[in-house]
């Protein structure tokens, strides 16, 4: 059970400055040789969070402003259009495989005109690749649907369609069977939301309640499991970043205004994770020199209401303009980062999970239940307010290490300060070792618990000296190995864990060891 612990402090608060934290928990804890530490590789062994570079041998000539759908009924990805390193418009369609790692130059015989700052969006109800306006000189307002098995485009003609744009945005809500539109940019910034039915060749103006303000450059997808198209960003004179979820059923738009968006950008690119249930976002720009455009690779979670920076390994390089789709993996084709590019490169967010922060301004004491997808703290940490610290305790030199030299590792608590409160995600690979070892020096140890959920404190054991046999904690405690008290700092003082209580994921524990050569051993739940 867990209880306030009062007799280990004598205030209510931990002291604000670093000197006096460092001095005061160096008074209360003696301290021992640490042990050995897992190496970098050990502690960041994650399999996905990742993106790689396909090279495939015959990728189309580079471009920007195109765009691309996932036709999952037909071949793979589609491409049309966009913009060459000369500024000529481009009309050529082109697919690709995933599997095959193999693109291919369509050459249907009546294509749309050539254009750039179009958009496109999959009719998986009819099996049709719907492309409505753009820009080649002047804005345009056609539709034309390509179908994968004849090779054909064709011009639908609609009888009302939308008024002419480009830099607009297009999603297909599967559960509705609609194409829908959002802004770009006619005569100026619009905010009209649109709907395209393929059967009825059909646009409507939906007219909703509470629309975003009015912009263009911006990104959407469907999200399949809220049913919702999720927008993100955009330009109405400044970049934005601000994030929207409509409903067509309700026909309403509603800001979602998470905690922790990324940036202000455009001209960057979503697309929306089946497998994972999550809205990607890759690159885009501000507005500053293009050589400073962005290469982050964030996830929102609508049922959480969290955009989380996932830091992965071999990000791209920074762009925007470029075009992204799912297939089962992320992908990505070409943009600009100060010439257009022709590079194709995929996202495996597999096997990532996140988990949220409940942070007290001041002093909390966490732990990593995930193996984080960097062990840089700056990366990790790096989203929330300033200023920020992070220390742990090194026993050797009697003293804490800040942020600057501190290797994340899930098996170590730290101290994290924060100017307010907020809600901070952050995301890694589940830990899928069946147990985890830490090693324990002679005296107060500051650990963390290194999966997620709540432990019981009879999935816990201890080893001493290396020994194969394990004994439970209330063994380790009878014999006179460690302290049978666990502390954790709960904001305004200690509590205490005891045999019958459950650690809990995202905590980190102070305990204390009787003899050198211990390890805490935490098995898998």
């Amino acid at each position: 059970m867990m209880r306030t612990w009062k007799q280990m402090i004598h205030r209510k608060q931990p002291w604000i400055s670093m000197a006096c934290l460092a001095m005061v928990l160096l008074l209360l804890f003696s301290a021992a040789p640490w042990g050995v530490q897992a190496s970098p590789a050990e502690q960041l062994a994650v399999a996905a969070n990742s993106w790689s570079n396909r090279n495939p041998a015959n990728p189309p000539p580079a471009r920007a402003k195109h765009a691309m759908a996932y036709a999952e009924n037909a071949w793979g990805v589609i491409l049309f259009g966009g913009v060459d390193n000369g500024s000529l418009y481009l009309n050529d369609t082109w697919a690709y495989s995933y599997s095959a790692n193999t693109w291919s130059n369509r050459g249907p015989g009546n294509p749309p005109p050539a254009r750039g700052y179009h958009a496109l969006a999959f009719d998986s109800a009819n099996n049709k690749v719907i492309l409505f306006g753009g820009w080649n000189g002047s804005s345009l307002n056609d539709t034309w649907a390509y179908d994968y098995v004849t090779n054909t485009w064709s011009n639908r003609n609609p009888a009302n369609p939308p008024p002419a744009r480009y830099s607009h945005a297009l999603a297909y809500d599967s559960a509705n069977h609609k194409v829908i539109l959002f802004g770009g940019r006619g005569g100026s910034s619009l905010n009209d939301t649109w709907a395209y039915d393929y059967v009825t060749n059909t646009w409507s103006n939906r007219g909703p309640i509470g629309p975003p303000p009015a912009r263009a450059r911006h990104a959407m997808a469907y999200d399949y499991y809220s049913g919702k198209t999720i927008l993100f960003g955009g330009w109405n004179g400044s970049s934005l970043n601000d994030t929207w979820a409509y409903d067509y059923a309700a026909n309403t738009w509603v800001s979602r205004n998470p905690e922790n968006p990324p940036p202000a950008r455009f001209e960057h690119a979503l697309a929306y994770s089946v497998g994972a249930g999550k809205v990607i976002l890759f690159g885009g720009w501000n507005g500053s020199n293009p050589l400073n455009a962005f290469n982050d690779t964030w996830v929102y979670d609508y049922a959480v209401n969290f955009w989380t920076n996932c830091n992965p390994a071999n990000s791209p390089p920074a762009r925007f303009n470029h075009a992204m789709v799912y297939t089962g993996k992320v992908v990505l084709f070409g943009g600009w980062n100060g010439s257009s590019l022709n590079d194709t490169w995929a996202y495996d967010y597999s096997g990532i999970e996140t988990v949220i922060y409940t942070l007290q301004a001041n002093w909390n004491m966490i732990s990593l239940p995930l193996v984080p997808t960097s062990t840089d703290p700056l990366a990790v940490f790096g989203g929330l307010p300033s200023p920020w610290y992070l220390f742990r305790w090194d026993p050797l030199a009697g003293t804490y290490i800040g942020k600057e030299l501190i290797v994340l590792d899930p098996k170590v608590g730290y101290w994290l300060k924060v100017p307010t409160a907020v809600n901070y995600p952050v995301c890694g690979a589940p830990n899928g070792e069946a147990q985890t070892w830490i090693d324990l020096g002679l005296g107060w140890n500051l650990i963390g618990v290194p999966y997620q959920g709540t432990i019981p404190w009879g999935a816990v054991r201890v080893s001493r000296d290396g020994w194969v046999y394990l004994v439970t904690l209330d063994q380790a405690v009878s014999s006179d190995w460690i302290q049978g008290m666990f502390f954790h700092w709960n904001g305004s003082a200690y509590d205490i864990l005891t045999s019958g209580g459950n650690f809990q994921s995202t905590f980190g524990y102070w305990v204390k060891a009787k003899l050198t050569g211990l390890h805490l051993v935490f098995l898998k739940p």
